[in-house]
């Protein structure tokens, strides 16, 4: 059986991403329960409707803090029930390619490819997994403002 990761080798793991009430009250009990090292920044993105920031884990091991800037922002509804882990990030060389492979498994796409004010303008894009669960695929390409 080949799978969709087996079909671009370029595809790795970028960010784990958790939605949060607050970046800053995140982040600080991230590095005090955790050891969170080093936080970027915090980035709006309007196209979103949240406010980004990262943070990292490990060596090469990265979470993304979101945060709603709107009750409208596709985190908003997490937040509400309480937040917490929202998606994980994959790398890719054809956003395209990876949304078709996706589709062929049964995701759903929930976000089309758009610039993300994170990545320097990087396209992202959503699917949801048969499982529910959330994939955030971002364009390798120009240099990325996180991680």
């Amino acid at each position: 059986m080949t799978s969709p990761a087996t079909t671009d080798a370029t595809m790795r793991l970028h960010h784990i991403g958790l939605a949060v009430r607050s970046i800053d009250e995140a982040a600080g009990l991230y590095a005090g329960l955790f050891g969170l090292r080093h936080l970027s920044p915090t980035i709006e993105d309007p196209i979103q409707q949240v406010r980004v920031a990262f943070g990292e884990l490990a060596p090469d091991v990265h979470v993304e803090f979101i945060e709603p800037t709107s009750p409208t922002s596709p985190v908003a509804a997490v937040v509400a029930r309480g937040g917490g882990f929202y998606h994980l990030c994959f790398t890719v060389t054809s956003l395209n390619d990876a949304l078709d492979r996706a589709r062929s498994a049964g995701a759903l796409e929930i976000v089309a490819p758009v610039p993300a004010a994170a990545f320097g303008g990087r396209r992202i894009a959503f699917v949801m997994m048969p499982s529910r669960d959330i994939i955030e695929f971002l364009e390798e390409g120009q240099p990325a403002t996180g991680p």
